[in-house]
């Protein structure tokens, strides 16, 4: 089973333990339960009428469409002890090695317009300043999913959707000044 049915099976597993089972996630997507378990069990993708309906329901829904469209590994779950606690030490880790590997952006990049400018060591740099930023932002992302999975806050609702129309209202009020 490829990483995008796992996320979707462990997302119909979640609902199921909020009382949501699959005919009731199919009728809420417009969509077949039968498609849905050809998305698990036959690694037929996520039909594309389903995607943001799916996505409003688990985070884990958010992420497998997310990698299937564009096959960013950041949006795949790490491999390893997904105990929350030990989540919660990756998070923490992988935000101070990003952060540590940020800080010299500014003063290196000043004055850097295009790529001739960068030097072979510089781009080293940047790319190990972007891969432990891909690696912090993909063990917060699976921090949320296991907020989620473990607590059901109803973290898309309260935090993933609300706060993008949030964003959007104000930079509406801040653009009509």
């Amino acid at each position: 089973m490829d990483s995008v049915a796992k996320m979707v099976e462990q997302g119909f597993k979640d609902l199921k333990e909020k009382g949501l089972q699959r005919k009731d996630i199919a009728r809420r997507c417009l969509h077949s339960v039968d498609s849905f378990y050809k998305i698990v069990n036959a690694g037929r993708s996520i039909p594309s009428q389903s995607r943001l309906d799916l996505a409003k329901l688990h985070p884990l829904f958010g992420r497998a469409i997310a990698l299937e469209g564009t096959g960013y590994g950041i949006f795949e779950r790490p491999d390893c002890d997904m105990h929350i606690q030990s989540v919660m030490q990756h998070v923490f880790k992988e935000h101070q090695e990003a952060d540590a590997a940020i800080k010299p952006l500014p003063r290196i990049l000043l004055d850097k317009q295009k790529p001739e400018d960068l030097s072979p060591e510089v781009t080293e740099i940047i790319k190990s300043a972007v891969k432990e930023i891909c690696d912090d932002v993909q063990w917060k992302l699976e921090f949320l999913t296991d907020l989620e999975t473990q607590y059901k806050l109803g973290i898309v609702d309260s935090c993933l959707l609300t706060k993008a129309k949030a964003a959007c209202a104000d930079t509406q009020t801040t653009l009509n000044r």
